[in-house]
């Protein structure tokens, strides 16, 4: 337990990062159609990696987009979930 509480602690939240990571997979999404291609791209990457690649899409549009949707609060626990960022990114983005 103490395991798992420590690396979701660990977790990169410099914005540099997170932008690296959203450039890298094609972000960041401002349409549900950038999701579906973004969701795509995931074919063949680990769990791992789609995982890192959601969180950092999620914070890059709160932090970056300053995206107020309060479905970015979610927890996702599988890729119908993911799905559901789509529609938030097109969303309310802060302007």
């Amino acid at each position: 337990m103490s395991v798992r509480v420590q690396e979701e602690t660990e977790e990169n939240m410099d914005s540099n990062y997170i932008t690296s990571i959203v450039r890298t997979n094609g972000g960041p999404c401002l349409s549900q159609q950038d999701v579906d291609r973004m969701m795509l791209r995931f074919d063949g990457k680990t769990r791992l990696e789609k995982r890192e690649a959601m969180r950092c899409e999620i914070l890059y549009q709160k932090m970056i987009l300053n995206n107020t949707s309060k479905h970015l609060n979610g927890i996702f626990r599988n890729s119908t979930q993911m799905n559901s960022l789509s529609s938030t990114s097109s969303g309310h983005r802060g302007h």
